[in-house]
């Protein structure tokens, strides 16, 4: 039997450098293929899919859903031509990380630079790739723990937070009058947030500098708030379920061996009256 051959299009993607997604909307790059050069797609079969990440995946691939579908994107047309006519917006890609886009025709849109073609697939880069941390740069990454380092980058986003603090000053004169004098303090305290391109989903925990904070929302992605100090944030998946499920799963466990214990020793005192009236 012969190996099969490499997609050369994977081959091409996997030259390029960095942490990125690739988009097909032409479903040009097939999952196996995908996986086996570890590429990360932002589209593919998927029959979980969270409400909101669909809705936000219609309107950065310009392909509407008449209903459910196990695909992203969805289609119900001949699978190299269905989407032709759609046309993907660049900003809300590059806010997913998209980088490249392979395709079997043309793209529509602004935003995208076509960088080579492969027998018919076309591969562009994404002008508006935001990167898969705003405000910051990966340091590590896994499924279920990623560490980054927060940077002073124009693409953070900046809160301004002025506390207005009155300080009263009181003059008594030996006059029956009292001048109240009122000297206004501004203290300006700046926070900054960090987006993470990746789903927002219950059950992920976050560190800053070690300290535990609220992983907040920012569309369908995570978001850190953090003081200008700060050094490392820490996103590690730890869901509720799967504690209790462990602890549930560890009580059976102990209630199975106090079963086959008291089993065990109600049989050998058993044997032990059977000797003994023989």
């Amino acid at each position: 039997m012969r190996p099969i051959q490499p997609s050369p299009v994977a081959e091409w993607l996997s030259q390029r450098e960095g942490l990125w997604r690739v988009y097909s909307p032409s479903y040009s790059l097939p999952q196996n293929e995908a996986a086996r050069f570890n590429l990360q797609q932002a589209d593919g079969v998927n029959p979980m899919q969270i409400a909101d990440v669909s809705r936000y995946m219609q309107q950065a691939t310009g392909v509407r859903c008449k209903g459910y579908s196990v695909t992203v994107p969805c289609f119900d047309d001949d699978v190299n031509k269905a989407n032709i006519n759609a046309a993907p917006n660049a900003k809300l890609l590059g806010d997913l990380n998209v980088r490249y886009i392979v395709s079997e025709f043309d793209l529509r849109g602004d935003g995208f630079v076509k960088r080579d073609q492969i027998g018919s697939t076309r591969i562009y880069e994404n002008v508006f790739d935001a990167g898969r941390v705003r405000g910051g740069k990966i340091i590590s990454w896994s499924p279920n723990r990623i560490v980054i380092a927060p940077d002073g980058a124009d693409n953070v986003e900046t809160t301004l937070q002025v506390v207005v603090e009155t300080t009263l000053q009181v003059v008594v004169e030996t006059t029956p009058q009292v001048v109240v004098e009122t000297t206004p303090q501004v203290v300006v305290e700046t926070t900054r947030r960090v987006v993470l391109s990746e789903i927002w989903y219950p059950g992920w925990a976050a560190w800053v500098d070690g300290i535990p904070v609220e992983v907040e929302r920012d569309g369908i992605f995570r978001v850190v708030t953090i003081s200008p100090s700060a050094r490392e944030i820490i996103f590690e998946f730890r869901p509720m379920s799967v504690y209790i499920g462990a602890a549930l799963s560890f009580l059976g466990l102990l209630i199975i061996i106090f079963l086959f214990i008291r089993h065990a020793s109600r049989n050998t005192h058993h044997v032990s009256r059977i000797t003994h009236h023989a």
